[in-house]
């Protein structure tokens, strides 16, 4: 056997294994591309199950909170309330002043002996003056 004819006999041989393991290689490929079509259809239902699920979830006549959830809107409800009571408190107070202070301008009126016709009371100037009068 000559040089050439061993030479011709490897590559033959190399050609044989190559195209085996190129068979093998398109044959795992197309095994591969089958799995991966069926874990992406198994997705999709997957997937298509939790929208179900979440759209039977949604249509629920009411919906339990959690315990933080519930925690948290308690607290915030008591400090809404609480504000809401306090601002009450501030209005009947601020009207019982308003009230004192109209009652103390009407005596002073009373007191220089000048009509609400003819007299306004400067509160900024602390001063009874005569309607359309300039200091």
């Amino acid at each position: 056997m000559s040089v050439e004819t061993a030479v011709e006999s490897a590559v033959a041989e190399v050609e044989a294994v190559a195209k085996k393991v190129e068979e093998a290689v398109l044959g795992g490929a197309e095994e591969a591309k089958t799995e991966a079509v069926a874990v992406e259809q198994k997705a999709v239902a997957e997937v298509e199950g939790a929208k179900t699920e979440a759209v039977a979830e949604a249509k629920k006549p009411f919906i339990t909170l959690e315990g933080e959830e519930k925690f948290v809107a308690r607290d915030l409800e008591l400090e809404y309330l609480k504000a809401t009571m306090e601002i009450q408190r501030l209005q009947k107070i601020t009207e019982e002043k308003a009230k004192a202070f109209q009652a103390h301008v009407d005596a002073l009126f009373i007191k220089y002996g000048v009509s609400k016709a003819e007299y306004v009371f400067d509160a900024t100037k602390l001063v009874i003056m005569k309607i359309g009068a300039k200091l």
